[in-house]
């Protein structure tokens, strides 16, 4: 009979095992991959466009709680 402990992959490859879903960016029209499946009711981005918008959104946070 088998081990009663399965083998697991380490969690930095966890990434690796979600199935990746082509998208074209709202921003660039950049052709990407993500690992969620898009149901076309919100834009979505290519992963360097998110990674700017999420730099702005916190620049603004911290000009407003400076004022």
């Amino acid at each position: 009979m088998g081990s009663m402990y399965m083998k697991r992959l380490p969690r930095k490859n966890f990434r690796l095992r979600k199935k990746k879903h082509k998208i074209i960016c709202e921003r660039c029209g950049k052709e990407d991959f993500v690992d969620f499946v898009p149901k076309g009711t919100a834009p979505v981005f290519c992963e360097g466009c998110y990674r700017n918008m999420r730099k702005q959104e916190k620049r603004l946070k911290r000009t407003e709680s400076n004022s």
